[in-house]
């Protein structure tokens, strides 16, 4: 949406790359994206929206444990306005519920460090933007959540809404590894593989692998949160800490697959 409005507004200018509307589109989309990861790493912007927004996400992504036929899912919870990595989990699709909860359980954690060395400005509730797991269609959250969050969009599972977010927010991967939302659902390895290439790792080195790049992803960021550190007393409250906990028992609530 913001790509079309950029390109209305832009008219018929010849700096927009790009012979017919979908190619102008694609080259907005990268422009803004180049321009949200500017934006993610100037520390006062840090400290004025980090928390205004959360997101809950599932991608597949193109690796494949020894012994499995389908590509590797990660559960990722991320900051929108920084692109931060809060929590995240690795995995099958078939553990969609529990990758989703492991990995809001490992954002609170890193959300509580992260108040004990840092400081940011936005002092309101966070929105929550959450992609139910698979065979979920509960949209009724519990009181809990909706008074933990200022908005709330609860998406309903289906091919085209896994991983979008998080691609619309930091682009196409995360450190080195590419995102293959569009094939969350559909994973089959060997069609996969046809035109994308695919890693077949041990599982303990698939998970490394994941980490190691999350890290990588995560590190500018950090660093642009160390230059954004301010006299301010600490916050006492902690509205992003009350929001996973509440999304955290919320998914805890949901049937199994």
């Amino acid at each position: 949406m913001a790509a079309r409005r950029l390109l209305d507004e832009a008219g018929d200018d010849a700096a927009i790359g790009g012979s017919n509307q979908q190619t102008r589109i694609q080259w907005a989309e990268r422009l803004i994206r180049h321009e949200r990861r500017r934006l993610a790493l100037d520390p006062q912007f840090l400290q004025r929206n980090f928390a205004k927004r959360i997101i809950l996400d599932l991608t597949a992504i193109p690796i494949v444990m020894k012994g499995e036929e389908e590509l590797a899912v990660v559960a990722i919870v991320m900051d929108a306005a920084s692109g931060l990595i809060l929590g995240d989990c690795f995995g099958s699709i078939d553990d969609a519920i529990e990758l989703e909860l492991v990995a809001t359980r490992n954002a609170l954690n890193f959300v509580e460090d992260m108040r004990e060395r840092e400081n940011w400005g936005y002092t309101g509730y966070p929105d929550l933007d959450l992609i139910l797991p698979p065979n979920s269609d509960r949209t009724n959250p519990p009181a809990s959540l909706l008074a933990a969050s200022r908005s709330l969009e609860i998406r309903p599972p289906g091919t085209y809404a896994y991983g979008q977010r998080i691609v619309q927010t930091v682009g196409p991967k995360i450190g080195r590894i590419p995102l293959a939302p569009r094939k969350t659902l559909s994973v089959e390895r060997a069609k996969f593989a046809r035109s994308r290439k695919t890693s077949v790792l041990d599982p303990v080195e698939a998970s490394a692998f994941w980490q190691r790049e999350v890290l990588r992803h995560n590190e500018p960021i950090l660093l642009a949160f160390e230059k954004a550190k301010s006299s301010q007393r600490q916050r006492r409250d902690n509205k992003l800490g009350a929001l996973l906990f509440a999304l955290a028992e919320f998914l805890i609530s949901l049937p199994p697959d």
